[in-house]
C-alpha cells in the first residue's frame, strides 16, 4: 500500500459492476465478523503524470460494510506492512469516501477516528471507516494480526475473519491463525465481486467446520 498499476478502461458494465455493493452484505446469510485488507490505493501512471488514487470499487466496498448493514456488527481493519506508513496515514485520511445522507442515521458505531462533523458529512475521510489500524513495517503480517486480535473483540476467532491480501507471502496468517486468506489482483484490489465470492467461499467452510463439529 500503495500499488502501482495503469489505468484501464472501463465501459457501461464494469462501471456498474463498481457501483453495486456486495450481494452478500443483503442475502442474510452468516457474514464473517472482521475483514481485514491490503492495500486500498495505489499508482496511477499515466504518460503525463503519476498520481495516487483509490481501487474502483473501494469507495462502495468501504461504504457498504461500514452503513450498509448495522445490524450484521462487521469490523474492517487495514493491516500493511509498508515501510511508509506516514504516507499511508496520509492517504488514508486525505482520500475522501461518499456517502448517502440516508445511510447516515443507522451507523454502526464509529471508529475513534471519526469527529462529529465528519460522520455529519456527504463524505468521509477513507480512515473514519475503518475500526482498526497496524500499519508499520514488520517481519510478518502475524504481528499485525496479534495486534488486531488485542483491540478488537477478546472474543474474536480467527475462524470469523476474511483477510484480504495481493502477496501469497502472507498466507501464513492462514497457517498459523486459521483465518480464511484471499489473493487479490494487485491490479484491481478488492472489488466487490472478491469480496461477495470471499464470503461465499467462507460460508462453505463454516458449514464444512459446522458440519465436522455436529
Amino acid at each position: 500500500m500503495p500499488r502501482r498499476r495503469k489505468p484501464a478502461p472501463a465501459g457501461p458494465a464494469a462501471a456498474a459492476a463498481i457501483l453495486a455493493p456486495p450481494a452478500t452484505l443483503s442475502d442474510g446469510l452468516p457474514l464473517p465478523k472482521l475483514n481485514i485488507t491490503t492495500p486500498t490505493a495505489t499508482l496511477v501512471h499515466d504518460a503525463y503524470s503519476t498520481t495516487f488514487t483509490t481501487y474502483p470499487s473501494t469507495p462502495i466496498l468501504l461504504s457498504s460494510l461500514f452503513y450498509h448493514q448495522p445490524s450484521t456488527s462487521i469490523c474492517v481493519a487495514a493491516a500493511s506492512r509498508t515501510e511508509s506508513p506516514e504516507t499511508a496515514h496520509f492517504l488514508l485520511s486525505n482520500f475522501r469516501i461518499p456517502i448517502p445522507a440516508a445511510s447516515i442515521p443507522s451507523l454502526l458505531t464509529p471508529p475513534a477516528t471519526a469527529s462529529s462533523e465528519e460522520l455529519a458529512s456527504q463524505d468521509v475521510p477513507m480512515s473514519a471507516l475503518f475500526h482498526h489500524t497496524e500499519i508499520y513495517p514488520a517481519h510478518s503480517k502475524l504481528v499485525h494480526f496479534r495486534a488486531l486480535h488485542k483491540c478488537a473483540t477478546a472474543t474474536l476467532d480467527w475462524n470469523e475473519v476474511l483477510f484480504f491480501d495481493d502477496e501469497s507471502r502472507n498466507r501464513d496468517v492462514e497457517r498459523e491463525l486459521g483465518v480464511m486468506f484471499c489473493l487479490v489482483d494487485e491490479d484491481v484490489g478488492v472489488s466487490c465481486v472478491v469480496f461477495d465470492e470471499a464470503v461465499r467461499e467462507w460460508r462453505r467452510r463454516r458449514r464444512r467446520r459446522e458440519g465436522m463439529a455436529g
